[in-house]
């Protein structure tokens, strides 16, 4: 316990106990203590799995979350842990080119509540590719216009590789992309640090979030 009353520095609820990370201390509740070390947890599994999944050794990979759950169940009060669970091994049924099962696997994910920003993106994205692979494009399309319609300014960044998938989808339905959809690309650009051509205007949307997306990646690649 904590000598003096003291808030918990990610929630503001009374901090009763103290965590220690990256060489910095905090104080924090029962419950946010629980999901760091959680988080914790699998973080540290994720080299394993990150090589298990380089290697195709799916099966393995699988196994390595399944007994990273069991072993921490009894302390995951709000799902964390078996949401980020559910969100890679769905990950790893689409590596494997088991969509239906990764489909299901995120419908599972849904029903326990896909609350954070960046869950929704990743949930969205994910369950997109899948039901895009399973030849079910129009799924996939609304699947990621719900996540697009739910993104937030801290993950503002993620709306360009999501509108990639929608313009994915609709190139598959032989459909132009929702123009509605222009302004956010815009500013999804602008918060990856993306500068978009002086010709946007004259653009097609798919054509604008295919520059926005090749830029991304050309970033991404070169470590910018």
């Amino acid at each position: 316990m904590t000598e003096f009353a003291v808030n918990c520095f990610f929630c503001g609820s009374l901090a009763e106990h103290r965590y220690t990370a990256v060489q910095q201390s905090v104080d924090v509740c029962a419950a946010c203590l629980a999901r760091q070390e959680l988080q914790d947890a699998y973080e540290a599994a994720l080299p394993r799995l990150h090589e298990l999944d380089t290697a195709r050794h799916f099966d393995e990979a699988q196994r390595v979350l399944d007994n990273l759950l069991v072993a921490h169940v009894s302390r995951d009060a709000s799902d964390w842990l078996r949401r980020s669970v559910l969100a890679h091994k769905a990950m790893l049924y689409r590596g494997e080119g088991e969509h239906g099962r990764a489909v299901s696997t995120y419908q599972e994910l849904k029903r326990l509540g896909v609350t954070e920003p960046s869950e929704r993106v990743e949930y969205g994205l994910g369950l997109s590719r899948a039901l895009l692979a399973s030849s079910r494009p129009q799924e996939a399309a609304t699947a990621v216009e719900e996540a697009l319609e739910a993104l937030e300014l801290s993950v503002l960044p993620s709306g360009v590789p999501l509108l990639e998938a929608l313009s994915e989808s609709c190139t598959v339905l032989g459909l132009s992309m929702p123009e509605r959809w222009r302004d956010t690309l815009r500013a999804a650009a602008t918060a990856a640090g993306i500068q978009l051509p002086e010709r946007a205007n004259d653009m097609t949307l798919n054509e604008l979030t295919l520059y926005a997306a090749n830029e991304v990646r050309s970033r991404s690649a070169r470590g910018s």
